[in-house]
């Protein structure tokens, strides 16, 4: 099964229209925000006919206890749109073109935007600055162009910013941007991407390469040493602090064929899977501030299956919208301001993700397969011991 949002793409997808920007904000839609899953006992949802609010503002600008998730569209274009914990109120906020790669607030300073575009398609990518994600009239970040940059993200003060972008060798690097207090050039962190500042402003987590698979890395920032979190023979890819930044959220295919969901302290230990279905890879996720429930991304075998999930304590998982153009998540804090982020894409150059969130018709080995609806509660972090 193909998951469009999933291929080798950028966020909104490839080819369309050049120029990079958002489209108007007056788009409306509806969706439908009920559905059930064959193999998880599903709660149903509420439904309510989304509108439409801008994203591109200032400080503040995300909604609170909301979870934001970008969906890649049939026609090339990517949505940008929130959701309430039991799938309320879904609303269009930023609707991106197929050549935007990337897109995030600042979040201290009114009316500012980062975002990654390619002028054409087919066309290399840089990094902006405008009031709005669009090439006209911007202000490019990075001096030169790159084959793919596949995210983008402000510090929770404003005061610089991180991108990860492939020079044309196959290769994603974390490229370090100081804001304040005059803006300076890309400074190479590390080889990596998937990455996310904390926000404390101190350290950006991130998946590096390792051999055939990958592992997660924390580094302080600036020109702090690389701390390895994750050993394995496994793909340990989207990680994600927690608003407190107490522990970190991430997906890996260690002792399974897909993508699981996993969370560990800060300092790499206590590393606890939180699901394990057979069938679907699970990625992206994202813990509200209680530290009690998360949100994720699905895809799966069953096209009924793919789609926008949230687990809350011990309890079966819920969809709270089905759709496979899910590209990740993030669950707002109480002030709607704390380690906000925009959702990644998946880089063309990363091909064994793709085919890890390509999922085909096969299980994972018999001593690790388990019901598709066992979860485990995020706050109890010693099930599965030190790894």
């Amino acid at each position: 099964m193909l998951i469009p949002a999933l291929i080798a793409a950028v966020i909104i997808g490839c080819g369309g229209s050049g120029g990079g920007g958002a489209a108007a904000t007056g788009l409306t839609s509806t969706t439908a925000t009920t559905a059930t899953t064959a193999t998880t006992a599903t709660t149903a949802t509420t439904s309510t006919t989304s509108t439409t609010s801008s994203t591109s503002g200032g400080p503040g600008v995300l909604p609170k206890n909301r979870i934001v998730y970008a969906e890649q569209q049939t026609d090339g274009t990517s949505q940008v749109r929130h959701i309430g914990p039991s799938g309320e109120t879904d609303t269009l906020a930023l609707t991106l073109d197929a050549n935007t790669s990337a897109y995030a607030l600042n979040p201290v300073v009114s009316n500012q935007v980062f975002f990654a575009a390619a002028a054409s398609a087919g066309g290399s990518y840089k990094l902006y600055r405008n009031t709005t994600p669009v090439i006209a009239g911007a202000t490019a970040i990075s001096p030169g162009s790159y084959s793919f940059i596949d995210g983008v993200q402000v510090s929770n003060n404003g005061d610089f910013l991180i991108f990860s972008g492939d020079i044309g060798d196959g290769s994603l690097r974390l490229y370090y941007v100081q804001l304040k207090p005059t803006l300076g050039t890309p400074t190479l962190l590390d080889m990596g991407s998937f990455f996310h500042i904390a926000g404390t402003n101190d350290k950006v987590v991130y998946s590096k390469p390792d051999g055939g698979d990958a592992d997660i890395y924390v580094k302080p920032l600036p020109t702090g040493t690389a701390v390895k979190l994750t050993e394995d023979a496994a793909e340990d890819v989207y990680p994600q602090w927690s608003k407190d930044n107490s522990k970190i959220i991430f997906s890996s295919n260690r002792g399974a064929s897909l993508l699981d969901l996993f969370s560990m302290n800060a300092d790499g230990t206590s590393q606890t899977r939180l699901t394990n279905t057979a069938d679907d890879s699970e990625f992206g996720g994202s813990f509200n501030s209680a530290l009690d429930a998360f949100a994720y991304g699905v895809a799966s075998n069953d096209p009924a299956n793919s789609g926008l999930y949230r687990i809350t304590g011990s309890t079966a998982r819920v969809q709270l919208k089905a759709t496979n153009g899910i590209l990740g998540t993030y669950w707002t804090s109480t002030d709607g301001k704390l380690n906000q982020r925009f959702i990644k894409p998946l880089s063309p150059a990363n091909a064994r993700l793709q085919k890890l969130l390509n999922p085909g018709k096969k299980d994972p080995p018999a001593d690790v397969k388990a019901p598709a609806d066992k979860v485990i509660d995020p706050k109890v972090s010693d099930k599965s011991g030190d790894q």
